[in-house]
């Protein structure tokens, strides 16, 4: 059932000084920002109930003023029922730091029509705070409020409730201190100090084997001294930034705090750094604390790190803070083949996908079918115009043809057609019609095609080591009338209106932010800004959303399928499985009907963040949809909805001419060659990987080390190869340039591509094949003796530090990840991971593994090694780039 949430915060406080409870922050977050993290995995709509609006300090969440002041736990839960927009709301008390995002869903799994509330009973008693209630009950508590009977649990006693207890709480991973609630002071130090025993971040308790935990912990116990030695209060700790020092002689991390409080504690930053340096003593993990000139310095305890991280997890574990984000990539119209375009957006998608599970981010991917567009119209106009085929000749077409390249030069041949006669656009329009409303040939035409060539799309991302969970029908959306529904939403909250004078006269239409672009009258973005002032200049800051003649423009459809990612529709679509992929896994797709069978389906929609990655030429239309959110109420949500842009993909002339383009004078006299699928001169997705396997392929069988090796494990080999050569150059510039893809650059072995990323992969490996062969042991066993060997090489004391600055780096791998994710920039992921590569291939020509003479070098060498190989195969990994077992 659809589910509501409300954070009740307007009590007052009085033991902390009339303070605002769900602001007083326990480790890094405060409480409302905790709660936030778990209930967006189990909600819809979230909102925050307090006293007042003005009062409340935050302005990026719903707030909802209390209907009945001073009426206490039952005014906030009568004023949350008041506000809800589904059925039950999940109602969660704005002091209960520890609640989970898994135990808040199953709670909002068990809303039933059949239930008043789901409340759970602890050891400790009812928990009517962290509850789900059913709407309509909403009527009997304000006339208990009104009679002054403001007991929650007397009104419990009088409604159907599904009680869940304690082994249940237990079960749905409620945890120790689910209920602990945040009353007094003395609550708030508790609480601290069970998040502090639990770890210093929620990416040390999940273990992760790289470098952040480490900052978390430098920067948790030195916000403890701060607040200890100095009498800082939580809010008022500074940024606790941790850098890099140039050299490792000189730490591993160096923190500057001491800079930042200079002017407030009114000390020179030399002597705050020294006092903080004597009061965090020792710390876990740490050989040694220095304060040098103002910085802290800290030096890692290298044996135990590097110990600690061999046989760890190459990733950590879901994040139970995390809430569910859906990325939507690919997206590509159903009425031909791929092309090379869609490699970018597939593969810069997946690599987000990749990257936000590595953090422990449960993702949804979908693939979004425009099934109804103009593109599939075309293709049927071309069918029934140029080819005279029925569905019966278009099926046989199919099953006869390589289908999607068939329709390629077909959607070709139709703007050809159409160009030399305006009149034959008619066909289009009728062919749009007919596909609109179903039940005729045309739209059976469509269906067909377009089903056929989305599983055609599929095996050529296949190829590329990109999957989905869900296939989300653009035809679907128009079917269960969600667009209506949306409408609805926008006219309710005043989000749009109906233009009654002027160009747009008859149009519904939202008004423009300021910084958005103009429109022309027919919906479509201008190219600039209209230099009118007047009426004309109002109309130019006015988007179309419904046309006079009653159609919607592509971006409605667009607000209703983001509202619905959501869960702010309160609809839902049906779900039929459309395939199961190469890797066992199911891939869903929407459905208008419900007769298929839905058994094991996972519950779609209904995220707490949104990633759409789509060109950055729809920059102004995705600004509209977190405008749209913003203006029904949700600015959480347009704050949490993202446009992953990127720029275009065109090709060296070297690689337009590998791949059969004559060139022009014109084309020859640009720096690149665009190219343009409308007219046919498209680089088709797999003709590409065609071309880059079968040049991989003839690298591999030229090397005499492969002589062994047939024709398929050549194929084999050169398959990931090409994977890895496409997809790391789509990763490696930056979104927002230009690039101009060239085969044998991305190819290069010795260049900054994904095959030398390999390669240093398939060294390694190699280095310990070849060391099994001659010591007769494994891995693990070669590197079981490390606690007793001598540390010299590891501490720098025989050759210097570079043995340790790769352990180092290698250990950044989760700080990259991080950063990628923030700033949505994934070269710095592609960039860092080659310069790992590099060091590694100087630190191997320097420092011999197999024929070093001292059995300690070889030990520590070959740990450093091992732990290379694990994060650069965890790097490639988020970059969906396989290794090879040879190269």
């Amino acid at each position: 059932m659809p589910v509501d949430a409300a954070i009740l915060a307007g009590g007052q406080a009085r033991r902390f000084g009339g303070r605002d409870k769900s602001a007083l922050r326990i480790g890094a977050a405060s409480i409302l920002d905790r709660q936030l993290s778990a209930v967006r995995e189990a909600a819809g709509r979230v909102f925050v109930v307090t006293a007042s609006r003005e009062g409340f300090g935050r302005r990026d969440i719903e707030i909802v003023e209390d209907l009945v002041p001073g009426a206490g736990a039952a005014g906030g839960l009568y004023t949350a029922l008041e506000a809800a927009r589904s059925p039950f709301v999940l109602v969660l008390a704005c002091d209960l730091p520890f609640v989970s995002a898994g135990f808040l869903r199953y709670l909002a799994s068990l809303a039933d029509p059949g239930h008043d509330a789901v409340v759970p009973r602890s050891a400790d008693g009812w928990q009517p705070l962290c509850a789900v209630y059913a709407r309509h009950v909403a009527s009997d508590l304000r006339s208990r409020i009104g009679a002054g009977r403001l007991k929650l649990l007397d009104a419990l006693a009088a409604w159907r409730v599904r009680e869940v207890g304690p082994q249940e709480i237990d079960a749905a991973g409620g945890g120790e201190h689910l209920f602990l609630n945040v009353n007094t002071p003395g609550d708030l130090e508790r609480a601290s100090e069970l998040l502090h025993a639990a770890g210093p971040s929620n990416q040390q308790a999940r273990n992760t084997p790289m470098i952040l935990p480490v900052h978390a912990l430098v920067q948790s116990r030195i916000a403890d001294v701060l607040q200890q030695r100095y009498g800082l209060a939580p809010a008022d700790v500074p940024a606790i930034v941790t850098n890099y020092p140039p050299g490792r002689e000189l730490g591993d991390l160096a923190v500057p705090v001491a800079f930042e409080l200079a002017r407030r504690l009114r000390k020179a930053p030399k002597a705050i750094a020294e006092e903080i340096a004597e009061a965090l003593g020792g710390l876990p993990g740490f050989s040694r604390i220095e304060a040098t000139k103002g910085y802290l310095n800290f030096f890692l305890d290298r044996q135990a790190f590097v110990l600690e991280r061999l046989d760890a997890p190459a990733a950590p574990g879901p994040d139970a803070a995390a809430v569910k984000t859906i990325v939507e990539h690919t997206a590509i119209n159903p009425n031909k083949a791929a092309h090379i375009g869609h490699l970018r957006n597939a593969a810069l998608g997946d690599t987000l996908v990749r990257t936000l599970r590595f953090r422990g981010t449960p993702v949804e991917v979908q693939n979004y079918i425009d099934d109804t567009g103009v593109q599939v119209a075309d293709v049927v106009v071309g069918f029934r115009e140029l080819e005279r085929m029925d569905l019966d000749a278009v099926r046989h077409a199919a099953d006869t043809t390589r289908f999607d390249y068939y329709c390629w030069d077909l959607y070709a041949r139709v703007s050809d057609w159409y160009a030399e006669d305006k009149g034959r656009l008619a066909a289009r329009g009728q062919a749009l019609h007919d596909i609109e409303h179903g039940g005729n040939e045309a739209a059976a035409i469509a269906a067909f095609v377009a089903d056929r060539i989305v599983r055609c799309h599929l095996r050529t991302m296949a190829r590329m080591n990109v999957g989905y969970d869900l296939l989300a029908w653009e035809g679907d959306i128009l079917r269960l009338h969600f667009w209506a529904r949306a409408f609805e939403v926008l006219k309710e909250q005043g989000a749009v209106y109906l233009q009654t004078q002027g160009r747009l006269a008859g149009c519904w239409v939202m008004r423009i932010q300021d910084d958005e672009r103009p429109e022309a009258a027919d919906g479509t973005v201008a190219a600039e800004p209209a230099a009118e002032a007047g009426a004309e200049e109002d109309e130019e800051r006015e988007k179309v959303i419904v046309r006079s003649n009653g159609t919607v423009t592509y971006v409605g459809k667009d607000m209703a399928y983001q509202f619905w990612k959501f869960g702010l529709l309160g609809r839902d679509f049906h779900y039929r499985p459309f395939e199961t992929a190469a890797d066992g896994h199911q891939v869903w797709a929407t459905s208008t009907d419900g007769g298929a069978d839905e058994t094991g389906r996972p519950r779609f929609g209904g995220a707490g963040a949104v990633f759409n990655v789509i060109d950055v030429r729809q920059s102004y239309l995705q600004k509209l949809l977190k405008q749209a959110l913003a203006a029904i109420g949700h600015p959480g949500e347009a704050e949490r909805s993202s446009h992953f842009s990127y720029e275009m993909v065109a090709l060296t002339h070297n690689t337009a001419r590998q791949l059969g383009y004559e060139l022009s004078p014109e084309d020859a006299a640009r720096p690149f060659v665009e190219v343009s699928g409308r007219k046919g001169l498209g680089v088709k997705a797999d003709d590409l990987l065609d071309i880059v396997t079968r040049k991989a392929g003839e690298e591999i069988a030229r090397r005499p080390e492969n002589a062994d090796l047939d024709e398929a494990g050549v194929r084999g080999i050169a398959e990931t190869i090409a994977i890895a050569a496409v997809r790391y150059f789509m990763v490696r510039f930056s979104r927002g340039k230009v690039i101009a893809f060239d085969i044998d650059e991305a190819l290069n072995f010795q260049g900054e591509t994904g095959p030398y990323l390999q390669y240093a992969v398939v060294r390694a490996n190699n280095i310990f094949r070849k060391l099994k062969d001659r010591e007769g042991v494994s891995e693990a066993e070669f590197l079981a003796t490390l606690p007793a060997v001598s540390v010299v090489e590891l501490t720098g004391e025989a050759h210097g530090h570079d043995l340790w600055a790769m352990v180092l780096e290698a250990a950044r791998l989760d700080e990259v990840a991080e950063q990628a994710v923030r700033t949505l920039e994934f070269s710095v992921l592609a960039k860092w991971a080659f310069g790992l590569a590099q060091m590694f291939n100087a630190f191997y020509h320097r420092y011999p593994i197999l024929n070093e003479e001292r059995d300690d070098a070889r030990r520590w060498r070959a740990a450093a090694l091992r732990y290379f190989r694990n994060q650069l195969t965890g790097a490639l990994d988020l970059m969906g780039i396989p290794v090879p077992p040879r190269m």
